[in-house]
């Protein structure tokens, strides 16, 4: 039998180029292995080359998917654009994000306003009820309805901020008025839960701050108080809800979240009284002012001796509001029980929709130190237990 001959190297690279449908660089690589080992012996040469040359044929085929992926990138992206453009976002979803956004927004147990995850993962999981669900099933459609409410929450935190110092610094506006141009603009669907005291006593804290980071310019004062280094020049609001998150967690810090605390009442009595002072004929008389009686020598503050210019922390506690008592033998008590009460007509619905409730109407009309009456409303809505139950 005879025996097989084999090529010498070289011809035996040219052959498996051929074979493998290599380029000329690639068959300049296998010539190129073979002079570098020369030295061993053909066989050994021979397998270095088959192998080297399997390796540049794996390689052609990766480079040619590579090129097929590339095309199939682009078929794809004309596509996203021809669905993208063929889909828009309309009325309804646009209020269902920002009705999400700002409902989370004015929560008063917030301390973190950083909404945009909490208001994805509240629309996704009820995606159903709100019958957006097709858009979950488009990776097009979700990804522009993502980055859309992300926008509307931005939004939603500029224009609190807006309206928070134009209601302070701009156009003064008092706290009743401010607390019902936010429910009207920031909770369609709830302005009697956002008119409420809990609600009312969150924007005069909200407020407070509004003012501290605008008066207190001394950097050590600021930085005890949880106020940021500088004045905010945030137009966007990020940074003013990071400075306001941290000027609340400071509190909480100090004196804990149940706001029945003496440091919560002690700051609530205060932020109250300057509102007072500040707007007199603002519907604030049903709120409790801790106040010690004066001696009866001592003259009690007066509307007219308020100064606007005056910082916050100067000002003088308001008197408690004096609510008339009739006495139960008096023969104007026996008047008002005997006389009939003429029955009120329901509001139509147009009176329905401009009429909101007072923010301070279910208030008692006057607490003495047991103000913390304020922290049983807040805990209430922040969700805090009364610890000495």
């Amino acid at each position: 039998m005879p025996s097989l001959t084999l090529p010498d190297p070289p011809e035996f690279a040219d052959k498996i180029a051929n074979i493998g449908k290599l380029n000329a660089e690639q068959r300049d690589e296998l010539h190129g292995l073979a002079v570098l080992i020369g030295d061993l012996p053909p066989s050994e040469v021979r397998r270095s080359i088959f192998l080297q040359s399997t390796i540049h044929r794996l390689e052609n085929k990766i480079g040619a998917i590579e090129q097929n992926l590339t095309k199939l990138n682009e078929t794809i992206s004309t596509m996203d654009a021809h669905v993208k453009a063929s889909f828009a976002l309309g009325d309804y979803h646009k209020s269902l994000m920002r009705i999400t956004a700002r409902k989370l927004l004015v929560d008063p147990k917030r301390t973190n306003f950083d909404i945009a995850a909490e208001a994805l993962k509240h629309l996704e999981d009820n995606a159903v009820l709100y019958r957006i669900e097709y858009i979950y099933k488009n990776p097009v459609f979700r990804e522009i309805f993502v980055t859309e409410v992300r926008t509307k929450c931005s939004e939603s935190r500029t224009a609190l901020k807006k309206i928070g110092e134009e209601s302070v610094v701009k156009t003064p506006i008092s706290l009743t008025a401010f607390t019902e141009s936010v429910a009207e603009k920031f909770m369609e669907g709830a302005l009697g839960e956002a008119v409420g005291p809990a609600y009312t006593l969150r924007w005069s804290l909200f407020r407070r701050y509004i003012r501290e980071t605008r008066e207190i310019l001394d950097p050590v004062k600021r930085k005890a108080l949880g106020l940021p280094a500088k004045k905010d020049t945030d137009t966007k609001g990020e940074n003013f809800f990071q400075g306001y998150a941290q000027w609340i967690l400071i509190k909480q810090k100090n004196w804990g979240k149940n706001m029945q605390a003496d440091g919560w009442i002690a700051c609530l009595e205060e932020t109250i009284a300057w509102e007072r002072m500040r707007f007199p004929s603002d519907k604030l008389s049903a709120i409790p002012t801790t106040v010690i009686a004066p001696p009866a020598t001592s003259t009690v503050p007066t509307i007219t001796q308020f100064n606007p210019q005056l910082p916050f922390a100067q000002m003088p506690v308001m008197p408690p509001p004096v609510t008339p008592v009739v006495p139960r033998h008096s023969t104007a008590f026996q008047d008002r029980v005997n006389t009939p009460q003429t029955p009120r007509n329901p509001p139509t619905m147009g009176q329905a929709h401009i009429q909101t409730p007072s923010p301070m109407s279910s208030l008692p009309s006057h607490v003495s130190r047991s103000a913390g009456i304020w922290g049983s409303m807040l805990n209430s809505a922040a969700g805090v237990s009364n610890p000495n139950k």
